[in-house]
């Protein structure tokens, strides 16, 4: 996990497939549409990836790096970025190609990135998660099917879920203290929208993500 002291999160099989299969429903992925993994996939973002492609009965094609002729040469119609990522595409003028989704998370998407993205033809999702819900289960807002994600009392964002982490690897009380009666609370503020949409309102953390790498400023 990336909040906090470096962590171990532990994920089940049951739940690493039931994200796989709320994302790939929600999107509306096609049979035999492949994956492009451009992230680590020892970190959830490109670990997530490796699974649907397995739910979904296809070969994920792994690249080291977002480049836009290994995006168009790829032939893969989902994708998953980092906004550092998505940003240096945009820059280099690159197209999505035969991309028809893109799921944008690990970081907020500040400025102009999103009108900018959907303005030159990228099908951007915004999602939102960490480790401990498997990856995004927040799409634009919406929470994947059979997921619940809502502020608290004090703002903070408490999801439930199948897509739940089982804990924190030998650390009990550090589990205890997040996770409770099947609901994850989150060190996340947020706000639901009139349209009942989640709107997150930041992390309490100083973590930046880029490429798929996270870092704490002054390591």
């Amino acid at each position: 996990g990336s909040t906090g002291v470096p962590k171990g999160v532990e994920l089940s099989g049951a739940a690493l497939r039931a994200s796989a299969v709320a994302s790939l429903r929600r999107i509306a992925a096609g049979p035999g549409e492949r994956w492009l993994c451009c992230l680590p996939t020892f970190h959830i973002a490109g670990l997530g990836i490796l699974v649907r492609s397995l739910v979904s009965g296809t070969e994920p094609v792994i690249a080291a790096r977002a480049d836009p002729d290994v995006i168009e040469a790829s032939g893969c119609a989902h994708i998953s970025l980092v906004p550092t990522q998505l940003r240096r595409l945009l820059a280099a003028g690159a197209s999505p190609g035969p991309v028809k989704t893109v799921l944008l998370g690990g970081a907020a998407a500040g400025g102009d990135l999103l009108p900018a993205a959907r303005a030159a033809g990228w099908p951007v999702v915004t999602t939102y998660g960490m480790s401990e819900t498997c990856g995004g289960c927040v799409y634009d807002g919406v929470p994947l099917d059979g997921v619940s994600a809502a502020p608290g009392p004090d703002g903070r964002i408490r999801i439930g879920g199948p897509v739940l982490f089982s804990g924190y690897r030998r650390q009990p009380a550090l589990t205890a203290a997040v996770l409770s009666g099947g609901v994850f609370q989150t060190a996340d503020l947020g706000l639901l929208q009139p349209d009942g949409r989640l709107e997150i309102r930041g992390r309490a953390d100083d973590v930046i993500n880029t490429g798929g790498e996270k870092v704490v400023p002054g390591e």
